[in-house]
């Protein structure tokens, strides 16, 4: 506390005193106070700290207010336990760089694994498979146990066992696939709510009919896609019923009648990601395809 601070805290406590004495002639005239205290010398920081609460009195405090201010004036608190500042570094960079390899797998992001955590994972081990995915999210205590195997010298392994349920383990930057909607005429993924990149609903066409309209583009050429733009072509089939396509493509809707008898109709779903879940060569995005 500084000199003035110390004079702020007196003032403070006698102003309080006053506003609970009530009685006028009991309040305490800081002015004449502070006057009185200047001339027994009360001019600095340290001649306050030797103040005794008997020196206040004769001042004109009460006693034990006296005794109260004279300990404010001898508060060394500020003195002797400065302010602790403590400066924190949210440079995920350089927060990565000091973490352990099992802290990394904390802060792993499946979205994001070219951020600092993912990259510094990657580069501790570059090939090999030690993330194990449950219910779409990070296992981290599965994971840390992995890394720490193949950190510890042992060869990475494709599944591994956590409890009673085998997992496919994956490397940093991969993710499982998924199966999501087919486009029924361009084979292509569909968004989750069925509708294409451009926004028109195949989805929400009856399955049956998307199924028609497959076999007519890819087995009997009755429909030829590059003649329409895309929300010509679906406005022209929706809304349809499956006995009207049927005229219209008739050699899809035999096809259609003889693979449904197999049971080997278009499933019209498509695999995405790249976990390497349907065979092929895995999507690494650091840019490694080798196995461990």
């Amino acid at each position: 506390m500084t000199y003035q601070t110390r004079l702020d805290a007196a003032k403070a406590a006698i102003a309080s005193h006053n506003a609970s004495v009530g009685d006028d002639s009991h309040k305490i005239d800081w002015e004449k106070f502070a006057t009185e205290l200047k001339k027994m010398g009360g001019t600095s920081e340290a001649v306050l700290a030797a103040c005794t609460w008997e020196d206040l009195e004769d001042c004109g405090l009460p006693r034990i207010l006296a005794r109260s201010i004279a300990g404010i004036f001898r508060d060394k608190t500020a003195d002797t336990e400065p302010e602790k500042i403590v400066i924190v570094d949210d440079d995920p960079v350089k927060r990565a760089a000091r973490m352990k390899p099992e802290e990394l797998v904390t802060e792993y992001d499946l979205d994001d694994p070219h951020n600092p955590y993912g990259k510094r994972l990657h580069e501790l081990k570059p090939h090999a498979k030690f993330i194990i995915i449950e219910n779409g999210k990070v296992n981290v205590a599965a994971s840390q146990k992995e890394l720490r195997r193949v950190l510890d010298g042992y060869a990475s392994r494709d599944q591994v066992t956590v409890g009673n349920e085998v997992f496919k383990t994956y490397r940093v930057g991969e993710k499982p696939d998924r199966y999501v909607k087919e486009h029924c005429i361009y084979g292509t993924p569909l968004d989750e709510d069925g509708c294409s990149d451009k926004g028109a609903a195949w989805g929400e066409l009856p399955l049956e009919v998307q199924q028609l309209l497959n076999l007519s583009v890819l087995e009997t050429n009755e429909l030829i896609p590059s003649r329409y733009e895309e929300f010509d072509l679906f406005d022209m089939v929706s809304g349809k019923d499956f006995n009207y396509l049927a005229k219209r493509y008739p050699k899809a809707a035999v096809l259609f009648a003889e693979l449904k008898g197999l049971g080997d109709l278009p499933k019209l779903v498509v695999q995405i990601g790249n976990g390497n879940g349907g065979g092929g060569k895995p999507n690494q995005p650091f840019g490694v395809n080798r196995a461990t």
